[in-house]
Parts: C-alpha cells; sequence; structure tokens
C-alpha cells in the first residue's frame, strides 16, 4: 500500500499530463483530483 507521500508524488505527475491549463483534459483532471481527494482523506 502507498504512503501519503508516494501518492502525493504520483498525483502531482498526473495532474501535471492533465491539466487543462497544459492543454490537458477537464474530465481526467477532475477524476485524477477525486481520486486524490478520496485517497488522502
Amino acid at each position: 500500500m502507498a504512503d501519503a507521500a508516494e501518492i502525493r508524488a504520483a498525483y502531482r505527475e498526473r495532474v501535471k499530463e492533465v491539466h487543462p491549463d497544459n492543454g490537458g483534459d477537464r474530465a481526467a483532471f477532475m477524476r485524477v483530483t477525486a481520486a486524490y481527494e478520496r485517497l488522502s482523506e
């Protein structure tokens, strides 16, 4: 199981790829953000 630091690092990498300001998909960005919020509770 991943610890908080690993989850945060994976989130930061993925969000850079899908962020709408960087040409990514808004829906994908929202899914990644929602998953991160759920995992970091």
